[in-house]
């Protein structure tokens, strides 16, 4: 969730999507409805991320892939069954949360790699706070993916309310064992474009990242470690860039106009770290050294300077 695909209650949404119009350029579906068995009255929508299965698809070949999940099996369960009908990715590589009731505090990846060595795995996740401190280096963080918290206003202006009964999922006499089919089944006929667009393209980018990854790995594959490899890919990022920063927050302030978006706030201090990881020097005047200005607010006399 969040990193390869979004799922969100319906009754949070309150329309009825045409799954119809979420269709990719290959033909596959990119949205689906779905019931859980502990839950039959609870439909929820599904949202691929643009690309996933090309991004699957490419990097099957070079790595083997799990999934570790905090939701529950029978939520992973559906997940696998749009990801990986055939099985041949995943396999039996799932973990999900044991109980209906608890929560892991933590992912653990331990579960899935048996036998792997530490410095061989990489984990793809938008959160690196849910995996031990330890194996911190070795997350690919993925841009947040939130496809209904983004659209939901268009969404609603764009479909009929719940109201109408329109496209939903009627699970009254299905076993649950039944249930996901019949999610699906209404996918089979599906055609048209996507009229609510999404023009996430992140997956593309990381095909990138996880090919280098590999490469550089078996360039000394007796002893490379993940963690130091990304380390240094990060680093090649802004290599020979000398940044300078203007009208962010100091770190204890916090913006007082409302509706900024939630990554406005980041103070000095976390934007310099963040550029200091990707390889980057840090200036404190614009001239005559720094190469690129990073602005928050342009009411300051280093923006004008630099225009």
């Amino acid at each position: 969730d969040n990193t390869l695909l979004h799922a969100y209650n319906s009754t949070k949404i309150g329309c009825n999507i045409n799954l119809e119009d979420f269709i990719s350029s290959s033909g596959d579906p990119e949205m689906y409805k779905f019931v859980l068995p502990q839950d039959l009255n609870t439909p929820y929508y599904l949202k691929l991320r643009p690309g996933v299965r090309e991004f699957l698809n490419t990097i099957a070949p070079y790595y083997i892939m799990g999934i570790c999940t905090n939701a529950t099996r029978e939520y992973a369960d559906v997940i696998r069954a749009v990801l990986d009908p055939q099985r041949d990715k995943f396999g039996d590589r799932i973990v999900a949360r044991e109980s209906v009731d608890g929560r892991d505090t933590q992912k653990d990846f331990r579960k899935i790699c048996v036998d792997v060595e530490t410095r061989a795995i990489v984990l793809l996740d938008d959160r690196s706070d849910v995996w031990d401190s330890s194996l911190e280096s070795q997350v690919v963080k993925a841009q947040t993916y939130e496809y209904f918290e983004q659209r939901k206003d268009a969404l609603k202006s764009h479909y009929p309310s719940l109201s109408s009964g329109a496209n939903s999922i009627s699970a009254n006499s299905s076993a649950p064992g039944d249930i996901l089919s019949a999610a699906l089944s209404s996918l089979s006929n599906a055609s048209g474009g996507n009229s609510i667009a999404d023009y996430d393209r992140h997956l593309d980018y990381l095909i990138r990242v996880f090919k280098e990854l590999h490469t550089r790995f078996f360039q000394n594959p007796e002893t490379a470690c993940v963690g130091d490899i990304l380390k240094k890919m990060r680093s090649e990022i802004l290599e020979n860039c000398i940044v300078c920063f203007t009208g962010f927050l100091k770190a204890d302030e916090k913006p007082i106009v409302k509706g900024l978006p939630s990554n406005w706030g980041d103070s000095q201090a976390d934007a310099e770290s963040a550029a200091i990881r990707l390889g980057a020097g840090i200036e404190e005047n614009l001239e005559p050294l720094a190469t690129h200005l990073v602005v928050q607010k342009t009411n300051t006399a280093k923006f004008h300077q630099a225009k």
